[in-house]
């Protein structure tokens, strides 16, 4: 206390002056670190919820996805075999000419039989041209 009354008004005002700066800085500090975690947190409770809904939006393509699949194996299956089988062939990436070689046929009647196909699965497949669409959209936004 003695050593306090000793010291000068301007040593005492100096070093009040010091010490609440100090204070300050050390506050001002704390709350960065305090924004910083919840900025951290924030960010983090975000990618969770984008995780999520890509999660969800992934599992709503793989049943749309089986949905399509199982509504061209159904129309397929009610096609001649020689009609899904060159179809098949097609799908598979033998030219239409590979594919008249195997069955014996001409080319003119490969594109016949794989245009009954189309026609078939078109429509069979009409209540999902939008979601076609907008895949094929998303898709090429995603490739620029």
């Amino acid at each position: 206390m003695e050593n306090i009354r000793g010291l000068g008004d301007g040593v005492l005002k100096a070093y009040l002056a010091a010490t609440v700066k100090n204070k300050c800085l050390n506050y001002l500090k704390r709350r960065e670190s305090e924004l910083l975690v919840h900025e951290k947190i924030k960010r983090r409770a975000t990618d969770a919820a984008n995780i999520s809904i890509l999660e969800n939006d992934r599992m709503d393509f793989r049943m749309f996805s089986n949905e399509v699949n199982s509504i061209c194996r159904e129309s397929l299956s009610k096609m001649p075999k020689l009609t899904s089988d060159i179809f098949s062939d097609r799908l598979n990436g033998k030219s239409y000419r590979e594919i008249a070689e195997k069955y014996g046929i001409t080319q003119r009647s490969v594109t016949y039989e794989i245009s009954k196909v189309l026609a078939v699965l078109k429509t069979a497949l009409e209540d999902y041209l939008p979601a076609f669409i907008l895949i094929a959209a998303l898709m090429h936004g995603k490739m620029n």
